[in-house]
């Protein structure tokens, strides 16, 4: 139950703030310039990273919590050049592997 809010609570920042949550994710300091609110933004990020982790890192474990985080998105940041792409790109990827982690634990 906490991973579908989550799930709610990261759709709803996303698809509210896109352009702000694009600038802030590659430069902080255009967002701020621009006149965009960093801070609560920043904070905002920074809160849904650390819940992300907390809630799955008792499901995971420890190890895994940053491959589940960290991969997905640096293969999507290499395989794409749009933001939207990245986001797609990376969903697909956690997902895909995601599947292969429970075909693997079946087997």
């Amino acid at each position: 139950m906490d991973v579908v809010g989550l799930n709610g609570n990261y759709r709803l920042t996303l698809f509210n703030f896109p352009n702000t949550m694009y600038i802030l994710a590659f430069d902080e300091e255009a967002a701020f310039t621009a006149g965009l609110p960093t801070k609560t933004m920043s904070i905002l990020f920074n809160v849904l990273t650390g819940v992300t982790i907390a809630v799955i890192m008792p499901i995971v474990g420890a190890l895994l919590v940053s491959a589940i985080i960290v991969l997905p998105a640096a293969i999507s940041m290499r395989s794409s050049k749009s933001f939207n792409g990245v986001i797609l790109i990376g969903i697909v990827i956690a997902f895909i592997g995601m599947l292969s982690g429970f075909v693997v634990l079946i087997n």
